[in-house]
């Protein structure tokens, strides 16, 4: 696409989202939004703007979205800002802020929104995306895991894409053992890399499934690295090897992946991924998450155990679109096309639609045609937009207090009179 030098740009990474793709973002949305409900989760909304410190004591100072993917600014206050990227901090700070969690009991939250990352723009990946968050306050039982992932298992099942995912989940145990991991990974890809004459250079604050792909081990290396789960203490993989028990006996199918970290520091014991089959969108995550029962406490709230994870919709959107190019077909209809034979009596046709508006379902999708097109192209239109009826108003029509109805799946039509019409339209909407 060329665009002109003095046009305005979009900026990088950004992504405009078009009225026909729009159709499809609401569906889905509307879709996962019932399903949240019929598990009684609760929405919050919350800004998207934060003073940054929250991010950075729930994430972590080292941690490299803080270090180098936030939005971050000065406000005329000289308060440091964030835009926020990633939803679980700032929907706990808001349950802190507004004393949420002062009754002990469990909470269930659920959020939509955009986040923010600089980090390099590719397919599923983009500046700004946005994700539905879903959140768990106030259990520290197993089965709060079994049914976030029951949650998100139905909407796949609900969206015609189970088959296409794969859960992978993982324990990666308390701080202080995930510690004593990173130093025997360290020792051990130095001890490789010397023997090999590798140099390798990285972070090693970063997430240790990076650090791990980074040295290209092969497969008989790959067996000999240190296992996160062999560094857990006892309860983490009893909690653990029940949730495969239930996860088995539910029929979910599963594979543990014993290098998957989240990415962000907040998190212990349980982690999953609900990760695409497809090759082409095999390395981006749908839907991740785990528990963090720390994370309350270190922004200042009582100990609170809590776990959640996030849906991005970019993604999922992407993998729809791939996977039932069918659906995009078939949202684009209108129910009701009213268009003029003469354009002298717009407003009252503009009226008359009013009335039709009160008299019926607000969901029904309601179209009038105001060009100048005569109308033949304005019926022509109405069948490429998928209409299923057209009503016709003519100074005939008006005068008589008269519509003309064309039912356009047969092409048959017929007058009738203006007070049948809400009648007519409902019983062969109905059918």
């Amino acid at each position: 696409m060329h665009i002109k030098k003095n046009t305005a740009h979009i900026v990088r990474g950004m992504k405009d989202i078009l009225p026909e793709q729009t159709n499809l973002w609401r569906f889905i949305e509307k879709k996962i939004i019932k399903i949240i409900s019929n598990y009684n989760y609760q929405e919050i909304r919350f800004p998207i703007l934060e003073h940054s410190q929250v991010f950075s004591r729930a994430i972590g100072n080292n941690n490299i979205v803080v270090k180098k993917e936030m939005y971050t600014f000065l406000d005329r206050n000289s308060c440091r800002l964030a835009l926020r990227p990633e939803g679980t901090a700032g929907c706990v700070r808001s349950a802190i802020y507004n004393n949420l969690f002062h009754n002990n009991s469990i909470h269930k939250l659920w959020y939509i929104g955009p986040m923010f990352r600089y980090e390099r723009p590719q397919k599923g990946r983009y500046r700004q995306f946005s994700q539905i968050g879903l959140e768990i306050f106030g259990s520290d039982h197993i089965s709060a895991e079994f049914e976030l992932i029951l949650l998100t298992s139905r909407i796949w099942k609900n969206l015609n894409i189970d088959q296409d995912l794969i859960l992978e989940i993982n324990s990666i145990g308390n701080f202080q053992e995930r510690e004593n991991y990173l130093k025997d990974l360290k020792k051990f890809i130095f001890i490789y890399s010397e023997k090999n004459k590798i140099k390798v250079q990285f972070d090693f604050n970063s997430n240790p499934s990076k650090i791990i792909n980074a040295i290209n081990l092969t497969e008989e290396e790959s067996l000999k690295i240190p296992k996160i789960f062999n560094y857990i203490g006892e309860n983490s993989k009893n909690q653990f090897l029940n949730l495969c028990k239930l996860l088995k006996k539910s029929n979910i199918p599963y594979k543990i992946n014993s290098n998957l970290f989240r990415g962000l520091d907040y998190y212990n014991d349980i982690i999953f991924e609900w990760m695409p089959k497809i090759l082409n969108y095999s390395n981006i995550a749908i839907c991740s998450g785990g528990r963090y029962d720390n994370l309350v406490r270190q922004l200042g709230g009582m100990h609170t155990p809590a776990l959640g994870c996030a849906i991005g919709l970019d993604r999922l959107i992407l993998l729809v679109e791939f996977k039932q190019k069918k659906i995009k077909k078939d949202l684009e209809y209108i129910d009701i096309y009213v268009i003029t034979i003469t354009h002298d009596i717009i407003i009252e046709m503009l009226l008359f639609v009013e009335h039709l508006r009160s008299s019926l379902s607000y969901t029904l999708k309601i179209m009038t045609d105001i060009s100048q097109k005569n109308c033949k192209k304005k019926l022509k239109t109405a069948n490429k937009l998928n209409a299923k009826i057209a009503l016709i108003l003519g100074k005939k029509e008006i005068k008589a207090n008269n519509i003309t109805i064309k039912y356009l799946n047969s092409g048959i039509q017929e007058t009738v009179h203006q007070s049948r019409i809400i009648n007519i339209i409902k019983k062969y909407l109905k059918n």
